[in-house]
């Protein structure tokens, strides 16, 4: 799997509008055995992008385009912490990095010309 897939059927007018982005950790013979404990994730970032319904003919604008992402994010800290402490930490974190990647995708594409 790439770590970026195009997702089968998610297409509008023969392009691709839906994607997977997957990230999962791996055990790697070269990693160093030492004291600390080796965090295990597995995240998955499913995008689509959404069209306002318009008239035919009318221009396409960014006001007409958004995205629709959902974000999971499997986390195992290793070693002993506390839940409650890795809940808090999920909790804010998640919404920072939606925030982030959000202000990002903004920020390159506001002077790019639209590609749909």
């Amino acid at each position: 799997m790439r770590p970026v897939n195009p997702l089968p059927g998610a297409h509008v007018n023969g392009e691709c509008n839906g994607y997977l982005v997957c990230n999962f950790s791996i055990e790697h013979d070269d990693a160093p055995v030492n004291k600390y404990v080796r965090a295990r994730v597995n995240i998955a970032l499913v995008a689509f992008t959404v069209l306002k319904p318009r008239e035919a003919g009318t221009e396409l604008t960014r006001g007409d385009i958004s995205c629709k992402l959902t974000y999971s994010a499997h986390i195992n800290p290793g070693g002993w912490a506390p839940a409650a402490a890795v809940r808090q930490v999920a909790k804010r974190e998640c919404p920072k990095f939606l925030r982030r990647i959000t202000q990002l995708t903004h920020r390159v594409t506001v002077d790019k010309p639209i590609m749909l």
